[in-house]
């Protein structure tokens, strides 16, 4: 579903932004055609866990570096990025 989803935003941001726009009222307060200008300069691209497993395992370090209660764990089960 994630995928589909980061599929949509990409191929057709109208009707993304018409989706969402009004479920939060920051993005209300941004309008509508920011947003949709905005989307294509995101390069916004689905990746497995797996696939993107040296930049999440970067990430994940760092908040557990930071404090280990905001993710609760001291580092991350190799189960994580199974696809």
């Amino acid at each position: 579903k994630l995928k589909n989803n980061v599929e949509q935003l990409n191929t057709d941001p109208e009707s993304y932004v018409d989706s969402i726009i009004d479920s939060d009222d920051y993005f209300k307060g941004l309008g509508r055609d920011v947003l949709i200008d905005a989307i294509p300069r995101l390069d916004i691209e689905y990746k497995s866990a797996l696939e993107a497993k040296a930049d999440l395992t970067l990430f994940f370090d760092y908040l557990i570096s930071v404090d280990t209660n905001l993710i609760g764990a001291t580092s991350l089960d190799e189960s994580f990025f199974r696809s």
